[in-house]
């Protein structure tokens, strides 16, 4: 069920757009900025972002980082390091995205910048406010990362959105006991050529299930196609 307050939230949010469709419009701005004889900023925060876009064939541990430096945990990372003796370490803050799209928006004096990231500070401040309103609610939470589509015209990337359920959630729980270590993340991206795909994906007692649906013919044939090579990869892991 949907709680009422993230039904209120939504309604006073409609406008905001993905991560993945604001960045790309900052970087097509800074790219334009960058190519000038004063570019050498707008061309250091271009190679920033990079930073935070989703590579396919990442591991865990990178895309652990991506989410974490996602900037939907900024305040909680400076009010800790407020709360520290001695002299804090802002180096994982700086890693930050929200808080490089601040300090740029702070340095600059270009009006069309200024208002790209703050079209892009919009996006990750809604996706912070509605997971608030999914944690007090029954709504699962989350988050969004930029995901590269070579195939949308335009534009550079799309967005990947990861939404964790707890054990007992969703449909395919089969009836099983449900595990303290059990995780089930669903992923949801739509790419300009091949169209919406979503990955359910279930991990319990070592044995990760997965289900991938989509709606378009070729994509079920290059996922058929990378499936032997998917297999040996999980289990190499020891993964079953």
């Amino acid at each position: 069920l949907v709680s009422p307050l993230l039904d209120a939230l939504r309604a006073l949010l409609p406008g905001e757009r993905p991560i993945g469709a604001d960045l790309s419009e900052l970087v097509g701005l800074l790219r334009s900025l960058g190519a000038g004889e004063r570019g050498a900023e707008s061309r250091a925060l271009l190679s920033q972002l990079v930073e935070h876009v989703f590579q396919p064939g990442s591991k865990g541990a990178q895309l652990a980082s991506l989410l974490q430096r996602s900037g939907s945990g900024l305040e909680a990372a400076l009010l800790a390091a407020a709360h520290r003796k001695g002299e804090p370490d802002t180096r994982g803050l700086r890693a930050d995205l929200k808080a490089k799209l601040l300090l740029a928006r702070a340095s600059t004096t270009n009006a069309s910048l200024t208002e790209a990231l703050s079209k892009a500070l919009r996006s990750i401040e809604s996706e912070q406010v509605l997971n608030l309103a999914r944690d007090a609610g029954s709504e699962p939470r989350s988050v969004s990362v930029p995901f590269p589509d070579p195939g949308l015209e335009g534009a550079l990337w799309t967005t990947a959105w990861l939404t964790f359920h707890g054990s007992d959630e969703g449909d395919d729980a089969g009836g099983e006991e449900s595990a303290e270590n059990d995780l089930r993340v669903r992923v949801d991206v739509e790419l300009a050529k091949l169209g919406p795909l979503r990955a359910d994906i279930g991990l319990r007692g070592g044995r990760l299930t997965a289900r991938i649906l989509t709606v378009d013919e070729r994509a079920r044939d290059l996922l058929r196609g990378a499936l032997p090579s998917l297999l040996e990869a999980l289990s190499s892991t020891g993964l079953e």
